[in-house]
């Protein structure tokens, strides 16, 4: 009968051979594994610190087969040299950007990889290993790095622009209509509500509401731009000025070191390292210019304007806030002047420093070091030793909030 053939056929199979332990003492071959599965072997004899994975020189992908705690998949402990996940990645490149943060140059004070002199920004030092948008640069292409993360940034009146490690420009706040460009950039520039910036040609690229300046943007080569309201400038390569736009007054024939544009004025200054300045005097904003000729750094808030050199600090203009007055008394190494208030840093003390109107917490600074501070109409930006953006002051656009 068919069920007793099927009884007979059973009782004749062998007896079911052991499956392999976890100590391989099955007589099976070993399982290293198929392709598309972990990679991670049980028993084998290729895996001799019993992680679980084969040595890479038997085909396997343990890359340190006498460490157990070495595998792939392990957790990483980065900056200690050693591959702990076998991703085959560098230990000292946590973001995977491409540069490394080694422990002898973590401080951005030292520069013991390659005995170059630039002590603010390591070679290949990243200031922000977790962020891979974080990272050094290198603006003149002299095998040098600059600086890192952020480049330079623009406050303008309600929104602020800034130029990532990338030279790829982000705006933030009100009036940043069309700011997805397709340039790099080496410099940037806010007013109202435009935006002008100077790419790494050269060329003058401008955005925003503001047909008049957006659209009217110069053709040719430039050192540097600066954008006001209903106007901007630029200096030609041989440093003579350019405005187009609403300009007030016409702009001097001849070459200028800086240029910064206001409201409805606008100051440089001249190869003999005094101030000028032209456009509307309602505020005494060109008549009643600080002498002097040894200023280096020159900038124009709406009708107020300061210049610094190695004397100190000078101011002129609408006192809106006390800017003119209630000036710090010191000698400082870059200015930023907005609608009603103004910012000074300096290298002595690694800290910025604001006065004027105070509605909007404008004059509040951080306690941190920063450079590359920006004013806009009541708020203010710098750049961070970590490479990001710190923004203080009025932010009821998000002007003050970077991304």
């Amino acid at each position: 009968m068919w069920w007793l053939a099927v009884s007979v056929a059973v009782a004749c199979l062998p007896p079911p051979r052991a499956l392999p332990s976890k100590e391989g003492g099955s007589d099976l071959a070993p399982d290293t594994g198929s392709p598309g599965d972990s990679g991670q072997t049980h028993g084998s004899p290729y895996d001799v610190d019993g992680d679980g994975y084969d040595g890479e020189a038997h085909g396997g992908e343990d890359c340190d087969d006498t460490d157990p705690d070495i595998y792939p998949g392990a957790t990483e402990i980065w900056y200690d040299g050693v591959d702990s996940d076998c991703n085959g990645g560098s230990d000292y490149d946590a973001d995977s950007d491409g540069y490394e943060t080694r422990p002898d140059t973590k401080s951005p004070s030292s520069d013991t990889d390659t005995g170059d002199t630039d002590t603010e920004i390591p070679d290949q030092n990243d200031c922000d290993d977790e962020d891979a948008s974080i990272y050094p640069w290198d603006l003149d292409e002299d095998g040098v790095f600059d600086g890192c993360g952020w480049r330079s940034l623009g406050a303008g009146l309600n929104h602020t622009c800034g130029i990532q490690s990338s030279g790829k420009v982000a705006c933030w706040g009100f009036g940043t209509d069309g700011a997805d460009r397709p340039a790099f950039f080496s410099e940037i520039s806010g007013g109202d509500d435009v935006t002008c910036g100077r790419t790494v040609s050269d060329r003058i690229d401008c955005w925003g509401s503001d047909a008049v300046v957006a659209s009217g943007e110069p053709e040719g080569e430039y050192l540097t731009v600066s954008t006001g309201t209903r106007h901007a400038c630029a200096l030609y390569t041989w440093g003579a000025p350019y405005c187009w736009g609403a300009t007030d007054g016409e702009a001097p024939d001849m070459p200028l070191l800086a240029i910064s544009a206001g409201e409805d004025h606008t100051c440089g200054i001249t190869t003999n390292k005094t101030a000028i300045c032209w456009g509307s005097d309602s505020f005494s904003q060109i008549s009643n210019i600080a002498s002097g000729n040894n200023w280096s750094s020159i900038s124009t808030g709406r009708h107020t304007t300061c210049t610094l050199g190695p004397d100190g600090l000078a101011c002129w203009g609408l006192d809106a806030g006390g800017i003119v007055t209630n000036k710090p008394i010191n000698v400082f190494t870059s200015v930023a002047v907005g609608a009603d208030f103004a910012c000074v840093t300096q290298d002595a003390e690694p800290w910025t420093f604001c006065w004027g109107a105070e509605a909007f917490g404008q004059v509040m600074a951080p306690m941190i070091p920063l450079t590359g501070i920006t004013a806009g109409d009541q708020h203010a930006c710098g750049i961070r030793t970590d490479g990001h953006v710190e923004c203080w002051g009025r932010d009821d656009h998000g002007q003050a909030s970077p991304p």
